[in-house]
């Protein structure tokens, strides 16, 4: 998919990427020559270039199939993690013509994930990924199914397993609603996540967000926003002073 040059230029330039908008002419092997900062920077104008919908990004708290169809019912996509010893089933054979009764709704029992981690390191897809900041390559193996727990429809997503094949990090499962999603693509999403964490805890840690004491929502929701301007200006002075 190609884009018009002025649309490349004002998505890099929302990204606040102005220098690099000047250089979409130059032929340079753009993963080794950015740093971590920038290349996050790069994956969030190509979210304003494609124009998607919604995308939300939670910890292992918001894996709940509960809200995965709240957010379908919104037109959105969550990704978050997915526990490996989630019950996932295929999807239900087609149902012949005239058989009567309830469809079913979900099709045979599926392994686990934890018991793939040897399928994803002699199967899975090497990809180089920015992975919290530092270049990493990873192993991925995914599929299309349906994830259920007792009292919620199934809900059909896309996980994706991750191994490292140095051995340093845990196996771990994401998954995303939007099946169609590249595997890569629901890994690097997720770990830009960790940016707004460290915000917030560097936020509270400084500033002291969440630890003012008032006795009122109104006091809260004056002070707060004030809170995180002041830090948004502090990092961005920072950030100025830097590039100098």
């Amino acid at each position: 998919v190609t884009y018009p040059a002025e649309a490349v230029e004002r998505a890099l330039t929302a990204a606040g990427l102005d220098a690099l908008s000047r250089r979409l002419d130059e032929a340079s092997d753009w993963a080794v020559s950015l740093g971590g900062t920038d290349l996050q920077r790069v994956a969030v104008a190509r979210l304003l270039l494609h124009r998607p919908r919604w995308i939300l990004l939670g910890d292992g708290r918001y894996s709940c199939i509960h809200l995965g169809w709240e957010v379908l019912a919104a037109q959105a996509t969550l990704i978050t993690r997915l526990r490996l010893d989630a019950r996932l089933f295929a999807f239900p054979e087609p149902v012949p013509a005239g058989r009567r009764g309830p469809k079913p709704k979900k099709g045979g029992v599926l392994a686990k994930l934890a018991t793939r981690e040897k399928a994803a390191r002699t199967r899975g897809e090497a990809v180089a990924i920015q992975w919290y900041g530092q270049p990493k390559t990873l192993r991925l193996l995914t599929e299309v199914c349906l994830w259920h727990t007792p009292g919620w429809p199934p809900l059909p997503i896309r996980w994706v397993l991750v191994v490292d094949p140095e051995g340093r990090l845990p196996t771990q499962a994401f998954f995303t609603t939007d099946l169609n999603m590249a595997p890569a693509r629901v890994v690097e999403l997720f770990v830009q996540r960790w940016s707004l964490a460290v915000t917030f805890e560097e936020v509270r840690r400084h500033l002291g967000v969440a630890t003012q004491r008032q006795w009122n929502d109104l006091a809260i929701a004056r002070t707060t926003p004030m809170l995180m301007a002041l830090f948004s200006l502090v990092c961005l002075m920072v950030y100025r002073w830097r590039e100098r």
